[in-house]
């Protein structure tokens, strides 16, 4: 395990000529919970699973939500910049050629939404899995054809039906590339969400 602006994360090493993987889990959860999902969707390429810096529930978090569960979009701005201040480190510390594509899950969807809308220069492209809107007042503008790859669930009951068509909307009205999937599972990642972000990742990075 290592640590670098305030976030842990663990390195598995890999090709630096591709982009490397970070990855972002849910709330209440861990860098471990994802441990997987990198060998899977990305055989052989650096991966870096990070840790949220917020202790929340039995596990961490990204950034903070309200006692109702609604988004605290102040504390989402703040942590958005501390994000993007670890990446930037990240890369100088490993040497990275290419700048990583991010994929952020659920809480760590929000907060990666929300780093590629404000600064997506830092990264090379994005996987949200579960995403909800991080939008109050951004309106994205992104290098035309930024990939951009969104997997909602047609079973989520922690989501409105709305909320994935909003974030890929907003996106495409920026000058995203986006590949939207709607898959047939409730909020939890199964099979079809690994297939979709390998086969993504291959079409885009290889």
């Amino acid at each position: 395990m290592r640590r670098l602006a305030d976030y842990h994360y663990r390195e598995v090493a890999g090709d630096l000529s591709r982009p490397p993987l970070v990855l972002l889990h849910g709330s209440g959860a861990t860098e471990e919970d994802w441990a997987d999902f990198g060998d899977v969707v990305a055989p052989g390429a650096a991966i870096y699973n990070v840790r949220g810096p917020i202790a929340w529930e039995d596990g961490f978090a990204f950034f903070r939500r309200n006692p109702d569960r609604s988004l605290d979009y102040d504390d989402l701005s703040i942590q958005t910049i501390n994000l993007a201040r670890f990446l930037g480190a990240l890369s100088e510390r490993h040497a990275f050629r290419r700048p990583p594509v991010l994929a952020g899950y659920s809480n760590g969807a929000i907060i990666t939404a929300s780093l590629i809308a404000r600064q997506h220069a830092l990264t090379s492209g994005a996987v949200l899995l579960r995403p909800l809107s991080p939008f109050r007042d951004i309106i994205p503008v992104m290098t035309k054809g930024y990939p951009l790859l969104i997997l909602a669930a047609r079973h989520d009951s922690r989501r409105d039906p709305r909320d994935h068509e909003i974030v890929a909307a907003r996106f495409i009205s920026g000058g995203a590339d986006v590949t939207h999937r709607l898959q047939d599972c409730d909020h939890g990642m199964d099979d079809q969400d690994l297939i979709e972000t390998k086969e993504w990742l291959q079409s885009k990075f290889l």
